[in-house]
């Protein structure tokens, strides 16, 4: 499945933080990198079917004032159509941020 998936992307660079599977869609969660700021957080999660088709790009958008917290640990998750994701507030206050995750139809 991810060799596939490999295959369809562009010949440019490429680079993702990691990829899982959920109900029979790939997530390939990619970051955001200010390299001048020495920071990165996931921006936008690339959804493909088990064949590797390109389906949706979701952009991650918490609301005002909170931007996603990106670590070494998985601190984005699936569940029962649901997605948590642990966020940042402007005051440096982390909370865990709940939202529903479903693919916009058509």
């Amino acid at each position: 499945m991810v060799a596939s998936i490999a295959k369809s992307f562009a010949n440019r660079l490429t680079h993702f933080h990691q990829i899982e599977v959920h109900d029979g869609l790939v997530y390939v969660f990619v970051p955001e990198l200010d390299l001048d700021q020495g920071t990165a957080r996931i921006a936008q999660i690339d959804i493909f079917s088990p064949e590797g088709k390109y389906l949706y790009r979701a952009h991650l958008d918490f609301g005002k004032g909170l931007t996603h917290l990106f670590s070494p640990l998985s601190n984005i998750a699936f569940r029962n159509g649901s997605v948590y994701a642990v966020c940042v507030r402007e005051d440096d206050t982390v909370v865990l941020v709940k939202s529903r995750a479903v693919l916009p139809k058509g």
